[in-house]
């Protein structure tokens, strides 16, 4: 009775010994399963992330490319930008020339900024003796000043001489305002010089024979 009471301990005994086995294999195979798991999905997002950051990084002739054609997209911006601006700041009345005017200020006067608009009218800024001043010629324009105020009736005119050498005569308009406007034509170009200021006539006429001499 002992004796097979101990054989069926034994046998009890082995098969616990086996099912434990065997719940360790399969524990150990589901780590192993779940840590290669792990493993690959860790791989596989920097693989892809590597490859689609390369993907994205321009090559080097691509990139040279793209920044030629930047620089000559902001050079047609440029271009568009003058060709819309009709007023093109120059240095200075020396660069008038190219429009056939010739347009001096006086040595004491504080000269300002000069243009050339729409390549047909200068203009020329400048202030002389505390008045501000704006001269303006053009060898083809005939009615160029830019000043749309309302004259007096009154015109002052004086006739060409030798001490006024101009075509014909020069002119003097009143504005409502108190202004002053100058007119005058002189080796194949017209001139205007308007002053808001209000300017003894004599006093302009004084700066006018100066300007003209330098026509």
């Amino acid at each position: 009775m002992m004796k097979r009471n101990g054989w069926r301990f034994t046998v009890a005994a082995g098969l616990f010994a086996l099912c434990l086995c065997s719940c360790q294999g399969n524990s150990a195979g589901k780590e192993e399963t779940v840590t290669a798991a792990m493993i690959q999905q860790e791989d596989e997002p920097r693989g892809e992330g590597e490859e689609k950051q390369k993907a994205e990084e321009p090559k080097t002739g691509e990139s040279e490319a793209l920044d030629t054609e930047a620089a000559e997209e902001s050079a047609a911006d440029a271009e568009e930008i003058k060709s819309s601006n009709p007023m093109q700041e120059v240095s200075g009345p020396e660069a008038l020339a190219e429009i056939g005017v010739s347009m001096g200020t006086p040595e004491t006067a504080e000269l300002g900024p000069c243009f050339i608009i729409s390549q047909v009218v200068a203009e020329v800024n400048f202030t002389f003796e505390e008045n501000p001043y704006t001269y303006r010629g053009s060898a083809t324009a005939e009615d160029f000043s830019g000043i749309f105020e309302e004259f007096e009736e009154e015109v002052t005119s004086v006739a060409a001489t030798d001490e006024m050498p101009v075509e014909k005569e020069l002119t003097i308009k009143t504005t409502k305002s108190g202004g002053k406007l100058a007119a005058w034509s002189r080796n194949d170009a017209n001139y205007t010089l308007y002053t808001p200021a209000a300017v003894d006539t004599e006093e302009l006429l004084s700066l006018c024979r100066e300007l003209i001499e330098k026509n």
